[in-house]
C-alpha cells in the first residue's frame, strides 16, 4: 500500500458520516434527556418542604447518610451534564481527545448507576434494582457495549478526530 493510497483512504473516512451520524445524534439529545430526566426529581427534593423533612433529625424520612448521598449524586450529575456539552464541543470541532473522553464518560456512566443503584438501596433500604434503575442501567450498558468498542476500532474514528494532535502524532 503506497502512502498516496493511505492518505486517500484516511481523507475518505474523515469526517462526521457514517456511524458518527448516531453518536452526534446522541450527543445532541444527551444534555436535553438529562435535563427533563433529572429537573422533575432534583425539584422536587430540594423543595423546602421535602429537603426539610430529608434533613431534620428525628424525622420518619431522616437519615444522616442520605443528605452526602443526595448531594454526590447531585454533584456527579452535574459533573455529567458538563461532561455532555465538553463532548459535543469534542465531537463537532473533530478533537483526537473525543474518543478518548468519550470512552471515560459512557464507562463512568455505567459504572455510576450501578454504584448509585447499589448505595440507594442501601441507605433508602429499598430493592437493588426497581424498572427505572433497570431501565437506565440497560440503557447505559447497552450504549456502552456499543460504542466503547466502536471508538477503539472505527478507521473512521481514527481519521475524523485529530485536530490538535502533531504532524509526528498523524504519521504513526
Amino acid at each position: 500500500m503506497t502512502d498516496n493510497h493511505y492518505t486517500q483512504q484516511q481523507k475518505d473516512l474523515n469526517g462526521l458520516k457514517g456511524w458518527l451520524i448516531l453518536v452526534g445524534f446522541g450527543l445532541i439529545f444527551k444534555p436535553v434527556y438529562l435535563i427533563v430526566s433529572l429537573v422533575p426529581i432534583y425539584q422536587e427534593i430540594f423543595s423546602s418542604t421535602q429537603w426539610e423533612i430529608i434533613t431534620t433529625e428525628g424525622a420518619q424520612t431522616y437519615g444522616h447518610t442520605l443528605v452526602p448521598f443526595i448531594i454526590g449524586e447531585s454533584l456527579i450529575n452535574i459533573f455529567l451534564f458538563v461532561a455532555a456539552f465538553y463532548l459535543l464541543y469534542l465531537f463537532f470541532t473533530k478533537h483526537y481527545l473525543f474518543p478518548k473522553i468519550f470512552i471515560f464518560i459512557a464507562g463512568f456512566t455505567f459504572i455510576f448507576v450501578l454504584i448509585d443503584a447499589w448505595v440507594g438501596a442501601i441507605i433508602l433500604k429499598t430493592p437493588f434494582i426497581d424498572n427505572e434503575t433497570g431501565r437506565e442501567l440497560f440503557r447505559s450498558g447497552i450504549y456502552a457495549i456499543i460504542w466503547i468498542p466502536y471508538m477503539y476500532v472505527s478507521k473512521r474514528v481514527k481519521a475524523t478526530f485529530v485536530k490538535g494532535k502533531t504532524n509526528e502524532e498523524l504519521s504513526t
